[in-house]
C-alpha cells in the first residue's frame, strides 16, 4: 500500500497534460461549516453543524484505502481553522451558533501516537485562517461577534512545542484566506494581503487592487489567485486578481459566474480549483443563492476551464491531497438541504506527444539504497527554484528547505540521522510536483 502511494504521486508528475474523473463518498452525517485538512494519505473533516446541533466529530478519510475512521474533538463547534505539521493535526477556534459561545480551544491530534492534547489561542474567535509552513503553524485573523474581527496571528512551533509571541495582520480581518507558494505564505483579507517570507522571516503588506469580502484564495505556480467575493455594495463579483510573487505585478481575470464564499480553493496537478459558493445579503444576513460551478485556472497557460459539483453548495470545505481534490458537506440555501456527500476529483496524466511540451522533470537519486548521503540531480525541463520535502513512508514531513537557482548540478541530501527505511523525496516549484523515493540501509 505504501509503494502504491509513491507510484500514484510519481505517475502524477511525469506528464505535461492532465485530465480527471469524479467519484463520490459520504460523511456519516449531513453537515455544514466543517474544517478540513490533509496530512499523509488522510483527510480530516472536523466539527461543523447539523440542522439541530454542533458536532465534535472528526471524520478521517484514507485516500489510499477509501476507508473512514472517526475521532472526537474536546468541544463541539463549527468554523474552526485546520492545519497539519510535525505529525500533528490542529483544529483551532470556532463558534457554537446555537449558543453564540466563542472558543479559543485548539485540539491537537498526534497522528503517530493517536492521542489528543489541547492548547488555547490568545483570544476566542471563529473562521480562523490556519496554515503550516515548515515547523510553524499560523492561526490568523478570525471573528468574534462581541469584539469584531481580529488582526492576531498565533504561531505554534512544532519543534519546540511552544507558542511564540503573536504577530499581527496589517489590519483586523474577519474572512482571511491563506495559501503557500514556495517559501511565501500569504494571508488575504478584505483589503490587504500580508506575506510571510519563510526564507527570511520577514513580513510585507500589499493593498488589494479591488477590496471585497469573502473571496477565495489559491496559490498555483508563482501566482496567488484571489477569486470572487462580495463587493462592499452587497453584490457578488466574478473578479479575479492574480498576483505574481516573482515580479510583484497584478493581472485581472474573471470567474464564469459571480459568487463569494467559495472557501479556500485547492490546487492539484498544477491547477487551481474554485468550487461552489454563492451570494449572501450582508445587510439581512440571509443567503440568496448557491452555485455548483467549478472554475479551474491553469497558471502555465493563463486559461480557465469549468466543471460541475454534484450540488449547488455554500459553507462547504475544499481540500487538496496528492492528485485529488475533495469537496465535502455544505448547504444549499435555496431549500436548506445539508449534504453528506464528498465529491472527489482525481487528476490523471498522460505522456507528452511529439511536438508538445517536453516531459516534466524527474529526480535522479544515487546511491540508492544509501547509508545516509544521497546525491540528487534534477533531469529534464525544469524551473530554477524548488521546495524540497523529505517524508517518511507514512507521509510525515521530516525535512523541508528551499533550493534556490537549481540547475543541473548535484545536490546532497543527508539522511544519516534517519533510521533505516523508505523515504519519499518531493520537489515542487508550485506547478510541477515531482516525487521519487530512496531506501536508507
Amino acid at each position: 500500500m505504501r509503494s502504491s502511494f509513491t507510484l500514484i504521486l510519481f505517475s502524477t508528475l511525469l506528464c505535461a497534460q492532465s485530465f480527471g474523473q469524479w467519484t463520490t463518498t459520504n460523511l456519516s452525517e449531513e453537515k455544514t461549516s466543517m474544517s478540513a485538512v490533509a496530512y499523509g494519505s488522510k483527510v480530516y473533516f472536523a466539527g461543523g453543524s447539523t440542522n439541530t446541533a454542533e458536532t465534535k466529530l472528526v471524520e478521517i478519510y484514507d485516500t489510499l484505502s477509501g476507508n473512514w475512521t472517526t475521532k472526537q474533538m474536546s468541544i463541539a463547534r463549527e468554523f474552526t481553522g485546520a492545519a497539519a505539521a510535525g505529525g500533528k493535526v490542529f483544529f483551532a477556534g470556532g463558534i457554537n451558533f446555537f449558543t453564540l459561545q466563542h472558543y479559543s480551544r485548539v485540539d491537537i491530534y498526534d497522528t503517530q501516537m493517536s492521542n489528543w492534547t489541547t492548547a488555547e489561542l490568545s483570544s476566542p474567535r471563529f473562521d480562523v485562517a490556519a496554515v503550516a509552513y515548515e515547523n510553524k503553524v499560523f492561526f490568523a485573523g478570525g471573528m468574534n461577534l462581541g469584539t469584531g474581527p481580529s488582526s492576531t496571528i498565533d504561531i505554534y512551533d512544532t519543534d519546540t512545542k511552544n507558542w511564540t509571541s503573536p504577530a499581527y495582520l496589517s489590519s483586523p480581518e474577519e474572512a482571511v484566506r491563506t495559501a503557500v507558494s514556495g517559501s511565501k505564505v500569504v494571508f488575504v483579507g478584505a483589503s490587504m494581503m500580508d506575506i510571510y517570507d519563510g526564507s527570511t522571516g520577514s513580513w510585507t503588506a500589499i493593498s488589494l487592487p479591488a477590496p471585497r469580502l469573502f473571496a477565495a484564495v489559491a496559490a498555483a505556480g508563482n501566482k496567488v489567485i484571489i477569486a470572487g467575493g462580495m463587493n462592499f455594495n452587497n453584490t457578488p463579483t466574478n473578479r479575479v486578481d492574480i498576483y505574481d510573487l516573482g515580479s510583484g505585478s497584478w493581472t485581472v481575470s474573471n470567474l464564469s459566474e459571480a459568487r463569494a464564499f467559495i472557501n479556500n480553493a485547492g490546487t492539484v496537478c498544477g491547477k487551481a480549483f474554485f468550487a461552489g459558493g454563492g451570494a449572501f445579503n450582508l445587510e439581512t444576513n440571509a443567503w440568496i443563492s448557491a452555485k455548483s460551478k467549478i472554475d479551474i485556472y491553469d497558471p502555465s497557460t493563463g486559461t480557465w476551464t469549468t466543471d460541475q459539483l454534484s450540488n449547488p453548495v455554500v459553507n462547504h470545505v475544499v481540500v487538496a491531497i496528492g492528485n485529488k481534490l475533495l469537496v465535502a458537506g455544505g448547504v444549499n440555501p435555496a431549500n436548506g438541504e445539508l449534504f453528506s456527500q464528498v465529491d472527489i476529483y482525481t487528476c490523471s496524466s498522460v505522456s507528452a506527444l511529439p511536438g508538445q511540451e517536453p516531459p516534466a522533470p524527474e529526480i535522479s537519486l544515487y546511491p540508492n539504497p544509501s547509508y545516509g548521503l544521497v546525491s540528487m540531480r534534477l533531469k529534464g525541463n525544469h524551473s530554477s527554484d524548488y521546495s524540497l520535502t523529505v517524508c517518511d513512508a507514512y507521509g510525515l514531513t521530516l525535512q523541508r528547505r528551499i533550493l534556490k537557482n537549481l540547475d543541473d548540478s548535484e545536490q546532497t541530501l543527508d539522511l544519516s540521522t534517519f533510521p533505516a527505511g523508505v523515504y519519499l523525496i518531493h520537489l515542487s516549484d508550485g506547478v510541477d510536483r515531482i516525487c521519487s523515493r530512496v531506501v536508507k540501509e
